[in-house]
């Protein structure tokens, strides 16, 4: 469901004009280590999967210029890419499912980034948008973007490192001990955890500008 209405927003961007949409399964046949998504307009939707995953491409644009879109592995690294140029009546949205303990990069020019349930090291670079990752059993997890941020762990990880330019950040993680690096232009509020500047686990987070919010459950 929550798929369905993500490509509905999608498609309300550009309502009104003549558009084309162009979907796209690709299987991932080979095997890969890695992962590296790179789109400068669109949303993505990450899930994992215990078989070797697919990656659904979902181009909308305006015009007759299509919008590049790749997905293969080279050198054991799933490449996922998607690329409207300088145009604004474009978007290239990709639902992707991997391995759930693949480690990988995600990188957006404007648009929102959803991951659920991975275990893999993970950095996410969005320029303008929003992240919500839920469920992660990640041990490094890095995230800048240039909106809000919502991301929980259902296990304890060891580095976590949020950094929003506008918006909030909300980030929840199981109670116990963290070394704890939190700021925010607005209110800064941590519950449910110990700061131990002797701990294992470490998180830093920073709102520049909105609230913060680190919660142990």
């Amino acid at each position: 469901m929550r798929q369905l209405m993500f490509l509905f927003a999608s498609l309300m961007l550009l309502a009104g004009c003549q558009r084309t949409i162009d979907a796209t399964d690709y299987e991932h046949t080979r095997d890969y280590v890695r992962y590296g998504l790179s789109v400068d307009s669109g949303n993505v939707i990450v899930n994992p999967s215990l078989d070797r995953g697919q990656t659904r491409a979902v181009a909308q644009y305006v015009g007759v210029s299509v919008p590049t879109v790749r997905v293969e592995v080279l050198q054991q690294v799933l490449e996922i890419e998607g690329e409207c140029g300088e145009r604004a009546d474009c978007l290239v949205d990709f639902f992707v499912d991997l391995l759930p303990a693949t480690d990988g990069t995600v990188e957006l020019g404007d648009g929102t980034v959803q991951l659920n349930e991975m275990t893999g090291d993970t950095t996410v670079d969005i320029e303008s948008g929003t992240l919500d990752a839920s469920g992660l059993e990640s041990g490094l997890f890095i995230a800048t973007v240039g909106g809000a941020i919502d991301v929980s762990f259902a296990t304890t990880p060891t580095t976590v490192e949020l950094e929003s330019s506008e918006g909030d950040v909300v980030l929840r993680v199981p109670a116990g001990s963290y070394r704890v690096d939190a700021s925010a232009s607005g209110s800064v509020t941590i519950e449910g955890i110990t700061e131990d500047p002797a701990a294992a686990s470490s998180l830093r987070a920073e709102a520049v500008s909105g609230d913060l919010v680190i919660r142990g459950f």
